[in-house]
């Protein structure tokens, strides 16, 4: 089925919603936990935030639990990840990371245009430089 967006943009402001899942669920891309229903309810936890800031200020290594990330659920196939690392897959991908449906146009036609101009730039910039050395030649 083709995708109904063009751009990763249009895709990210129409093709996504919100998602806080009413119980405990990881995002399927890192596995670190999602905030749901419960998280954002929940009443502040003081000992957690003092603890939290001793140890970035005190630049300690522990292994504390990640902190949850929000969720978004993709429209088109259901599924449910962390909005960073939705992010992070579309800058190279254009599909869904867990059925691969295409969401937005092809990302590596993008690039490959990208590159056909980066290397039409240089043919210009070279041709230039070429016709200032043969006018510096010509003046001799």
């Amino acid at each position: 089925m083709p995708s109904s967006f063009v751009t990763a943009f249009e895709f990210l402001t129409h093709g996504i919603e919100g998602h806080a899942p009413a119980q405990a669920e990881d995002c399927n891309i890192c596995l670190n936990p999602l905030i749901t229903t419960q998280i954002q309810n929940a009443t502040p936890d003081p000992f957690r935030d003092v603890l939290s800031y001793f140890i970035k200020r005190n630049k300690l290594s522990m292994p504390i639990q990640p902190e949850p990330e929000p969720a978004v659920q993709i429209k088109q196939c259901g599924h449910i990840f962390g909005i960073n690392c939705l992010m992070t897959w579309f800058e190279e991908n254009e599909t869904c990371p867990m059925c691969r449906v295409v969401l937005f146009g092809d990302v590596h036609l993008l690039n490959d245009a990208m590159r056909t101009i980066n290397y039409v730039n240089e043919v210009v910039r070279r041709l230039r430089e070429l016709r200032r050395l043969q006018r510096l030649v010509a003046a001799m």
